[in-house]
Formats: C-alpha cells, sequence, structure tokens
C-alpha cells in the first residue's frame, strides 16, 4: 500500500487510478524514490500531485504525471539547475522502462 505522504512536510496527493497503475507496472518503489528526489531537489515545493494521464500522441499509452508546484516567484534559473539535477538522478540510477512510465510537470503557485 502506498503512503499518503512522503518523507518531507508536503503531503503528496494521489489519484487511485495512478495508485492502481503503480502497483500493476510494480513501479511503486520506483515512485516512491522519484518523490524523494524531487522533494531533496525542490526544498521549496510547496505541493506534490499524482495523475494518471493518457498519451495524447499513442492510443493505450497512459503514464503518471507527477505535478509539482512551486512558489510564484520560484526562480527560472534554479529551477532549470534543480530539474537537471532531477533528471541526472533519473538517467543514472533508473532504468529507461521505468522513467517512461512516471514523468514531471512543474508549476507555480497561481495566485
Amino acid at each position: 500500500m502506498m503512503s499518503e505522504q512522503t518523507k518531507a512536510s508536503v503531503p503528496l496527493t494521489i489519484t487511485p487510478e495512478a495508485t492502481e497503475f503503480l502497483r500493476q507496472h510494480q513501479a511503486e518503489e520506483a515512485f516512491r524514490t522519484i518523490c524523494e528526489w524531487v522533494r531533496e531537489c525542490f526544498p521549496e515545493l510547496v505541493r506534490l500531485h499524482a495523475r494518471l494521464e493518457n498519451d495524447w500522441d499513442e492510443p493505450g499509452i497512459q503514464y503518471v504525471v507527477l505535478d509539482t508546484t512551486l512558489p510564484n516567484d520560484y526562480p527560472y534559473d534554479r529551477l532549470h539547475e534543480q530539474k537537471t539535477q532531477l533528471y541526472q538522478r533519473r538517467r543514472e540510477l533508473m532504468s529507461a522502462a521505468t522513467r517512461e512510465l512516471i514523468c514531471h510537470e512543474f508549476q507555480r503557485v497561481r495566485e
């Protein structure tokens, strides 16, 4: 069973469909690891939400989107640097098959 909260203070919200998808693909542990990396790379994180998405270009292809919300005034340079660090970890430490199951979207808090 996946926890509703990863190790930091901002709770992870996840749709039941995303939870089931990760379970079916035996990717729950990889997902928890990615959530930890996001928290480490983005300590100013405001919100973390996971949802299942259908690929627009390839019917039948699905993946989990990890929506990462940051403060409204988050500096672009820092965002770029931290995204690079996160993606480098993913490349070095996760299989390509696992990386295809989980993607990221970054946004700022809307006022």
